[in-house]
């Protein structure tokens, strides 16, 4: 019995101390998140206008069935007279179809078409991007909101115990009531602001688990941690360089498509030609087989626009005019893709430099507080000042926390705008 509830506690323990990793966050928001679902369903459309400019080019075929009946006088052609009605029918089956040898403007859609798939699925790895950023930022600012609880719940340990003090002093008649009442006041006041950072700590996780597309976080999460980057300046691009960002590539496959879409426009005065036919069996009646026949025809069909009013014209100018817009845009991300990764660097280093120093403040603080508790159990210290120094500290240790988690918020942008989040992923998971 004794080992039965010692493995009970032991399995409440292990539940206790499940902690949810970044990596596995990627991997559940793939696996089940309903944002990342519906990213994946981009490229369906472009999916299926490639396949109706690609049916234009295809054969075609119909089949239909016609019968014909008129009243006619059957003895003016040498017929016997057939009695009151006099009625003549005509029928056919017959299957005809068609198939374009020379469209152009057809096959350039299709070309263009083609292109908006690519497009689509650079569109698409963009979207999951952002879509893997925002769920790490907001990670990032669980971690940070648990990590102030915990400097809040501290606080509290510290406030009762400068209360208890308080009250041992003015109870041996060396204290003053004044700084018992005060250290009842901060106690209060802290274990409010534990109250408010616990419920927006809440409010995250929640926000954590609809990115998910979980109904509630189960567990703990990583404890927030300064990890340096460390980038060489002179290849700030790492593996993958501007070339293979997304957006850059959708911008250029952009004024690729649009490039296919101008050559069609230019391509609708040209001629089209077509192969026509059709086969059938016909007869005075088709259904009871009257006096029936093979029927067929096949041939050629050129047409070739003779005037129409500048509409083709405005059309291919139309065409170029989006032509010459999407170049532009694809210069133009570029220069902000670039911009982007400049800045990140430049922020990270900046960002750094700001841990750095408040890890030095909070050596400082720290050191202070431990000299006036010090001073405060031997009497050369009031309560006011170990409170200063306490809230101090306190105040050093939310702008640490701050501090480091905006680094970490500048290392997932960075990675996020070189197009490489599953790098950052990986890297994090060897340093847990």
């Amino acid at each position: 019995m004794k080992l039965f509830f010692v493995f009970l506690i032991l399995s409440w323990a292990c539940q206790g101390f499940s902690i949810l990793t970044k990596a596995e966050s990627i991997e559940t928001l793939r696996r089940q998140g309903i944002r990342w679902k519906q990213t994946e369903l981009l490229s369906k459309d472009a999916e299926m206008t490639l396949a109706m400019a690609k049916s234009a080019l295809s054969p075609h075929l119909e089949i239909g069935a016609r019968e014909l009946a008129s009243r006619a006088d059957l003895t003016k052609y040498g017929f016997a007279d057939p009695g009151p009605l006099k009625i003549v029918t005509f029928g056919n089956v017959f299957i005809e179809g068609e198939v374009s040898l020379f469209n152009k403007p057809i096959s350039f859609r299709e070309e263009a078409a083609r292109t908006n798939i690519e497009l689509q699925k650079e569109n698409t790895q963009q979207y999951q991007n952002d879509l893997s950023m925002a769920m790490l930022l907001t990670y990032v600012n669980c971690q940070r909101l648990t990590e102030r609880v915990k400097v809040f719940q501290k606080n509290l340990e510290r406030d009762r115990q400068i209360q208890d003090m308080a009250a041992s002093k003015v109870k041996a008649g060396v204290g003053l009531e004044t700084d018992l009442l005060r250290a009842k006041g901060i106690v209060g006041f802290d274990h409010l602001r534990k109250i408010d950072a616990t419920g927006d700590l809440v409010k995250c996780r929640k926000d954590l688990a609809n990115i998910l597309g979980l109904p509630d976080l189960k567990g703990d999460i990583e404890p927030l941690k300064f990890d340096p980057l460390l980038i060489d300046r002179s290849d700030p691009f790492m593996k993958t360089g501007i070339d293979d960002r997304p957006d850059v590539r959708a911008s250029l496959l952009t004024a690729q498509a649009a490039k296919s879409l101008k050559q069609a426009a230019r391509a609708e005065s040209w001629p089209t030609i077509q192969l026509l036919g059709e086969v059938g069996y016909g007869g005075s009646n088709v259904v009871f087989s009257s006096g029936g026949s093979v029927l067929g025809a096949v041939g050629l069909q050129i047409k070739m626009p003779l005037w129409s009013g500048g509409y083709f014209t405005a059309k291919e100018e139309q065409a170029k005019v989006n032509l010459t817009k999407a170049e532009l845009q694809a210069a133009q991300v570029r220069i902000e893709a670039e911009g982007q990764i400049q800045a990140a660097v430049d922020k990270l280093n900046i960002t750094k430099d700001a841990v750095e120093l408040a890890e030095e403040q909070a050596h400082l603080a720290q050191e202070e507080l431990k000299i006036t508790q010090h001073r405060f159990k031997s009497g050369a210290s009031s309560g006011p000042d170990l409170a200063t120094s306490q809230n101090n500290l306190s105040n050093v240790l939310l702008n640490q926390i701050d501090v480091i988690s905006g680094y970490e918020t500048t290392k997932i942008n960075y990675y996020r705008t070189i197009s490489e989040i599953d790098t950052y992923i990986q890297k994090n998971s060897l340093i847990q």
